[in-house]
């Protein structure tokens, strides 16, 4: 699932391909992708100047010169993709914003789970999913102390917490997994078991993880490493069970957390929280 390098990678390009653009035709199939919403809704923001498009955390929010938005979420497998003048249909293009130009901003979705919503904008701020988004992972990602003091609060699994869109804002199954594997953080420890050092080392890692991953993604177009087996996994140990642990050399363990598959390295992420980050690697 798109997380949030991957919405920010599309914010970054939608904010290039239509920012400042006056939208000469919009069109939108009558798919799951409108959750039943007329297509004449959305064919009405013709004409509809685009100021800003904002990332807040895994959504997308375009504001227009009028009071009007539409809220945009990735789902599993959704994009944005730009198609220049006389280019061929996009496969799987479900809305399609065309410029004055001709140019074209398609919305493709093999499977269908993401999802666009128009509404007036001062509608889309009071209420969810954005009414209830915790501070963003990326730009205002909290102090250790508050992530502490939040932690402290609560007796779920810290992979649960981190996962949890109201806690941050932003993080997904693999951010959450590289970030713990990182911090040598075991994913199934309670939250309000960590001390404050390792809630640093978990802060840390989140960073580190994020700018890593957004590093990767680069130019007009995106892979998910889902989406395609030709695809190397550039992950260190998300979706790498039964691999060698890129540190220590042990076999990546796997188990389930809240319904998602989490890998770890029992060496570097010991289940009683004392962690092996910063020691030797086991030796084969």
């Amino acid at each position: 699932m798109p997380e949030l390098p991957e919405v920010e990678f599309a914010r970054s390009c939608l904010s290039r391909w239509l920012g400042g653009h006056t939208l000469r035709k919009v069109e939108a199939d009558p798919t799951r992708v409108i959750r039943g919403a007329q297509p004449k809704a959305f064919a009405a923001l013709a004409r509809s100047r685009v100021t800003k498009i904002e990332r807040r955390g895994k959504w997308l929010l375009w504001r227009f010169a009028s009071d009007s938005g539409l809220l945009a979420h990735l789902g599993m497998t959704g994009k944005f993709e730009l198609a220049r003048p006389g280019a061929p249909s996009v496969r799987w293009s479900r809305v399609r914003f065309t410029r004055s130009d001709g140019a074209v901003v398609h919305y493709r979705d093999p499977r269908q789970f993401g999802h666009l919503r128009i509404a007036p904008l001062s509608v889309l701020l009071a209420t969810e999913p954005l009414k209830s988004l915790g501070p963003d992972a990326k730009d205002d990602l909290p102090t250790a102390s508050a992530l502490h003091a939040r932690f402290q609060k609560s007796r779920r699994k810290i992979k649960e917490v981190l996962m949890d869109q109201t806690v941050l804002a932003g993080l997904g199954n693999i951010q959450v997994t590289e970030a713990l594997f990182l911090a040598g953080v075991h994913p199934a420890r309670r939250a309000d078991s960590l001390p404050i050092a390792e809630v640093r080392r978990v802060r840390q890692s989140i960073a580190k993880s994020l700018a890593r991953t957004l590093a990767m993604n680069r130019g007009d177009k995106i892979t998910y490493v889902e989406e395609s087996k030709r695809i190397e996994n550039p992950f260190l140990v998300y979706g790498k069970a039964n691999s060698p642990c890129p540190r220590c050399g042990s076999p990546i363990k796997k188990m389930v957390i809240g319904g998602r598959t989490s890998a770890f390295c029992a060496h570097c992420q010991p289940r009683t929280g004392r962690s092996a980050v910063g020691r030797a690697p086991r030796k084969a």
